[in-house]
């Protein structure tokens, strides 16, 4: 279902951004006893000299392009459905739009930035409002040109579904809320997300996002009441629009634990390179353990390395020491059942309840390829997994402008930009391309990484708790 919804969702709407001196394309639908019988002549103002031009058009040419010219060019979208054809169009002209009847005659004396509507997922078009930008911001109008909802926002979600979906959504200064289809307020912008689930709930509830935590709200007369914190929509609702901390994070939620995926997809590469891309560190230091606890030497530089931000001030510094609270709480959010008395190690000095480095130093980063994922049950109803990710190595100097001390792999990722495909493009963005395609094909590998792992909070700040590590170094 949430494959499903995806899909739906990218490039339903039809977005006129035509560049050029003039532009028409249908947007509603008479009766069909006002089709022409015979030859209709529509005149239009328009191009550089503002002529005034006509057009002829026969009953038998209503889908096709009947003008084209380099100073002004006329699509009439005329399509048949439900025995009904479209009578209005929009014209660019002057880089704004207006709305014209199916004679030539302007609707109104309006002019917009942008405009746009939408259509089902089968193609066909919708009847209802068409949306238009003025002074930067969104409303709509009817199909006569009439303003009904009064530009005033960041963006406008038009229905496809009009007869089951009661109710506009609208986006303003990154909130959300809902509007009545004549521009009066249901639900004020005030929410990190706002959803209704129409199609497998009811008309009168809009799901909210507040943070990670969803919420329902019942919508009486046109008015929404008090958010209910304790009614969740359906899961399917929660992964699709959750807050991404990463790349493809909601297609790899549903990817990994949907009863029937759990395979290394291309969205699930893509997360586990980003996710490493931000926690490196998790995999340089983690320790290698399985029945047993992990090295202790390494399992305090893991816990050290990644209490940075418990570490850090107001003022953006971060003190030296690492008390023994933050330790546990660091120990219990990655690992599984690990004991452990605190006391000194290689790396840090302990001393009344508090972890101070010896010092050491980190060089250079990790790119993280996972070649191979598999998906167990666990026993309580969730699943554990268990990966195998390539490490490749880069220098710190990689990818700093002028730099000739480069890593191996760094070259070879500057030999690959050179191919016609990456022109253009730098290599911080082509980077991620390579590892999510096959790159053992262009990098040598440094390291192989398996682990056993469990995914925490998958739905908002999400991360991975280990329950058994291993490595291998490689030669190349």
């Amino acid at each position: 279902m949430l494959r499903r919804r995806i899909v739906f969702m990218k490039a339903l709407i039809l977005i006129i951004t035509f560049v050029g001196t003039g532009m028409l394309t249908g947007c509603s639908k008479p009766a069909v006893s006002s089709l022409p019988k015979e030859p209709m002549k529509i005149k239009i103002t328009a191009g550089p000299e503002q002529r005034a031009i006509t057009y002829e058009i026969l009953p038998n040419k209503w889908n096709k392009t009947v003008f084209d010219r380099a100073d002004y060019r006329v699509v009439l979208s005329l399509k048949l459905h439900k025995g009904e054809v479209n009578q209005c169009y929009v014209a660019y002209k002057d880089g704004l739009w207006q709305l014209y009847d199916y004679k030539g005659n302007k609707l109104s004396q309006d002019k917009w930035e942008g405009i746009y509507k939408t259509n089902t997922p089968m193609g066909n078009e919708v009847n209802g409002l068409v949306a238009v930008k003025k002074n930067g911001v969104w409303g709509c109008v009817d199909q006569q040109g009439k303003v009904v909802i009064t530009p005033n926002w960041d963006a406008i979600s038009l229905n496809y579904y009009e007869e089951v979906e009661p109710y506009l959504r609208v986006e303003k200064n990154g909130k959300y809320g809902y509007l009545t289809y004549d521009g009066q307020t249901v639900l004020k912008p005030e929410y990190d997300m706002a959803v209704m689930d129409v199609l497998n709930g009811t008309l009168d509830v809009i799901f909210v996002r507040r943070g990670d935590e969803w919420g329902a709200v019942k919508v009486i007369n046109n008015k929404a009441g008090e958010v209910d914190w304790t009614q969740k929509p359906r899961d399917e609702i929660q992964i699709g629009f959750m807050e991404q901390r990463y790349a493809s994070q909601a297609q790899t939620v549903h990817d990994l634990l949907d009863p029937y995926e759990g395979k290394a997809t291309t969205s699930v590469i893509h997360f586990f390179y980003e996710y490493y891309r931000k926690n490196g560190l998790e995999l340089l230091y983690m320790p290698d353990f399985h029945d047993k606890n992990p090295d202790w030497d390494l399992l305090t530089k893991f816990a050290y390395t990644l209490s940075y931000d418990l570490r850090s001030t107001k003022q953006g510094e971060a003190r030296s020491f690492l008390t023994t609270e933050e330790f546990d709480g660091i120990v219990k959010k990655y690992f599984e059942g690990i004991t452990y008395t605190h006391r000194s190690s290689n790396w840090l000095t302990f001393s009344e309840g508090k972890y101070t480095p010896k010092g050491w130093s980190d060089h250079g980063f990790r790119c993280y390829y996972l070649s191979g994922i598999e998906r167990t049950k666990d026993g309580n109803g969730g699943y554990r997994f268990k990966a195998k990710l390539i490490g490749y190595q880069f220098w710190e100097d990689d990818f700093m402008e002028g730099s000739n001390f480069l890593s191996p792999n760094m070259k070879a990722l500057k030999n690959k930009a050179q191919e016609p495909q990456y022109q253009g493009k730098t290599s911080r963005e082509i980077l991620p391309e390579l590892m999510i395609g096959d790159p053992t094909q262009i990098f040598s590998p440094a390291v192989e990484h398996t682990i056993e792992f469990t995914i925490e909070n998958p739905r908002g700040d999400i991360y991975l708790k280990y329950l058994s590590a291993s490595r291998k170094e490689l030669n190349n």
